[in-house]
């Protein structure tokens, strides 16, 4: 229930008491993480979880001449390097893999994958409380949001919706069973108790709950970031966020045939994570000390970049570091 940066700080206070730390709770690409931020320090430990902040962090070591260690695990897998810019690679000299994207018409009219619902319900999710943007999926049905009345917007996207898709495909031509049509009369009970729905992440849920939950996550926004509603983007660490996106995942999985998945998986696939592994990112942790240590010492010849893998015998694979490719334009 607290930053990871605090906890972070708390428990290495543990360790050394005496040991002078600040914990910072934001995003890396706030205006006071800027140039004049990043030259205080003689090195940046780097163990971000996205592309864009990484490459965030690559241009302000460049700029600030302050030395990198970047990271990163996946599972079983990790990589850590030493970034020297001038002697070695950046982080931007070879293309880093993006995420997936999926076709426009899939999302929106004959979902079959989790995914399909999941990426469908942050956009749904944006479209509720975020602020207009074109580039929405599901930007021409802003009109339909109605916060005073969450039951109508029930009714739009899982009822009404679904109805036209029946009508618009042949579906047994496509080998797929119909859309499912979810009755909100039917499956919303107002005694169902906040007792049974709270805070069990790890629960597949019945789609009474599911109906439920979508319901009271638009009311909690709603009262809770009253201020915010019209500037909100989906964060998969909102509590608030995650109830709704699940939610709304779950019940357009419904409407469409596909088993219905707990939230703690959906947030893994919502904010892109591959769960952690303690002991690779245990690893991880003390290749990165050991880097530091040549950095500190300005020993970037003995510099390396160490994969970690899951081929016995050798799970560790340091490479030697690269110099800087003549053609990034970061470098």
């Amino acid at each position: 229930g607290k930053p990871k940066s605090v906890i972070a700080r708390e428990t290495v206070l543990k360790f050394n008491p005496n040991v002078n730390i600040t914990a910072h709770h934001g995003n890396i690409k706030d205006d006071e993480f800027d140039i004049d931020f990043f030259k205080q320090f003689d090195l940046i430990l780097n163990g971000l979880d996205n592309l864009d902040a990484r490459n965030y962090v690559n241009r302000m070591s460049l700029t600030s001449g302050v030395p990198e260690i970047e990271s990163g695990t996946q599972g079983y897998l990790g990589q850590v390097r030493m970034i020297k810019h001038g002697i070695t690679e950046c982080f931007e000299c070879q293309p880093q893999e993006s995420g997936k994207s999926f076709a426009v018409c899939t999302i929106r009219s004959t979902p079959d994958k989790p995914i399909h619902c999941i990426v469908w319900a942050t956009h749904l999710f944006n479209l509720f409380f975020g602020p207009n943007d074109d580039d929405n999926l599901l930007s021409d049905l802003k009109s339909n949001i109605n916060y005073q009345s969450p039951k109508s917007s029930f009714i739009k996207f899982f009822e009404s919706d679904i109805k036209d898709l029946i009508n618009d495909f042949d579906w047994a031509k496509k080998n797929r069973l119909a859309p499912k049509i979810l009755n909100f009369n039917e499956l919303y009970d107002d005694n169902l108790s906040n007792n049974i729905i709270n805070n069990n992440t790890d629960q597949i849920h019945t789609i009474n709950t599911y109906v439920h939950l979508f319901i009271q996550a638009i009311q909690d926004i709603f009262n809770n970031y009253k201020d915010m509603i019209g500037e909100m983007s989906f964060d998969k660490d909102n509590t608030l966020a995650m109830q709704f996106v699940a939610a709304a995942a779950n019940l357009r999985m419904a409407n469409f045939h596909i088993p219905l998945m707990n939230e703690f998986k959906i947030k893994g696939i919502a904010g892109n994570i591959v769960h952690a592994v303690a002991t690779t990112n245990a690893i991880a942790a003390g290749l990165i000390v050991m880097e530091a240590l040549k950095l500190l010492e300005k020993r970037y010849e003995d510099g390396k970049c160490t994969w970690i893998t899951q081929s016995l015998p050798l799970i560790l694979n340091p490479t030697k570091l690269q110099s800087p490719r003549k053609n990034c334009y970061i470098c």
